[in-house]
């Protein structure tokens, strides 16, 4: 895997003037919107993210977005930044979706071992290429409620994949449970992010052993397109959430900007919030801090660092 230099060069162009109105800007994003069509979208391409090095598919929408807003992507820097610095110690992270690292890459902190959980052949590749300066494991599998095989098959685009329903494929799901149980018994996890594409529900699931056992926090992507893309209610996994513990939710929009705070058990709140997503004006979806009321730090604590203008470059 070698960034070509042209579209290395195309991409990151494009990015500067994203937000400009400049003939020569204009001109730019044709020409990587025009590229995008010619077959180049998993051609690798060389950028620069959180003053590292980064290596990514050419449709990867990263930098586009956070050129775009600057929070997107860049909260769980300011969460894992107070955890370490609470607790004195190196913390331990789970990431569900890791992609091509790019969300560890943002929180940016080595003193930290990363589990990246990404069953994606070419998105694990380029991950093991960007963290390299890290302390990580990477299990490249699928997460679900139950541990079995099912009719599911990976599709790619703009960067991101996901899991759909498949006639003649038939992948292995297993849940983070089985995971932790069989290759990681000993450790202490600090926090579990989410971010699986309609799947995030089903993860959660799988994981509430290790969510009653260590009380981390929990991030997770809640969209409601996608969740019922898979069949599931939107709203169903906050009864289970408030049966375990975690009772008090931080909502962020799909931009970063931190959104409200709400009690698991709401569920009249929630549902008038999933339901005031995808429309003009609106966020696409929310991300969710899950608070476990016997975990180390509660709402109030974490709230107001959302608020600070510190984040990660």
């Amino acid at each position: 895997m070698f960034p070509s230099p042209y579209y290395s060069l195309l991409y990151n162009l494009a990015v500067i003037s994203s937000l400009s109105n400049r003939k020569s800007s204009i001109w730019i994003q044709r020409l990587y919107e025009k590229a995008l069509m010619e077959k180049t979208q998993n051609y690798p391409i060389l950028t620069y993210v959180n003053r590292q090095f980064f290596i990514c598919p050419f449709s990867h929408k990263l930098l586009f977005y956070q050129r775009l807003f600057p929070l997107y992507d860049r909260q769980l820097f300011k969460l894992c930044l107070y955890t370490h610095n609470e607790l004195k110690r190196k913390i331990n992270i789970i990431d569900v979706g890791a992609n091509v690292g790019d969300t560890i890459i943002n929180i940016g902190i080595k003193d930290a071992f990363y589990l990246c959980i990404e069953g994606d052949n070419t998105f694990s590749h380029y991950l093991q290429k960007n963290l390299k300066k890290y302390h990580y494991a990477l299990e490249k599998c699928f997460l679900s409620d139950d541990n079995e095989e099912q009719p599911y098959q990976i599709t790619t685009s703009k960067g991101t994949g996901h899991l759909v329903k498949s006639d003649n494929i038939v992948t292995k799901l297993i849940t983070l449970d089985s995971l932790i149980e069989k290759k990681y018994p000993n450790l202490i996890f600090d926090l579990i992010k989410i971010d699986t594409d309609g799947f995030d529900f089903k993860v959660i699931r799988g994981a509430k052993h290790s969510l009653l056992k260590w009380h981390p926090l929990l991030f997770f992507e809640w969209d409601k397109a996608t969740l019922v893309e898979q069949g599931e209610d939107p709203l169903s996994i906050f009864p289970l959430l408030n049966e375990i513990g975690y009772s008090r939710c931080i909502l962020f929009d799909n931009f970063g900007n931190p959104f409200g705070k709400v009690e698991s058990s709401d569920s009249q709140t929630l549902s008038i919030l999933i339901d005031k997503t995808h429309g003009e004006g609106l966020p696409f979806y929310y991300d969710v801090l899950a608070i476990s009321e016997k975990g180390l730090f509660n709402i109030d604590q974490l709230y107001s660092l959302f608020f600070e203008a510190k984040h990660a470059p």
